[in-house]
């Protein structure tokens, strides 16, 4: 699978402007993990959380959503395009 463009990875960036309950309260370092599929499109489908972050859903939902914005080239194989799924770890810390 080939690396997110350069949107893809300002649409990263600019998550970290909206505030959770951990951004605003907890301050607590954690991590959550993402699973997802590349159609044959590059359109991300079949999103889900697979491990949670610590003490606040609001995450999760955050980064399946940055997910959902993501576009790749589509795997392929012989020629033509499948689809193909993977994960995703997002650490977050906070200073």
């Amino acid at each position: 699978m080939q690396e997110p463009n350069r949107e893809t990875r300002l649409g990263v960036t600019r998550l970290s402007r909206r505030q959770t309950k951990a951004a605003r309260f907890d301050k607590t370092d954690g991590a959550t993990a993402v699973a997802f599929c590349v159609d044959t499109t590059g359109e991300t489908s079949d999103i889900h959380t697979v491990q949670y972050f610590p003490g606040d859903p609001m995450v999760d939902k955050i980064m399946r959503e940055t997910v959902a914005t993501w576009r790749f080239e589509p795997f392929m194989v012989d020629g033509k395009a499948i689809k193909a799924c993977t994960q995703k770890v997002f650490k977050l810390e906070f200073k």
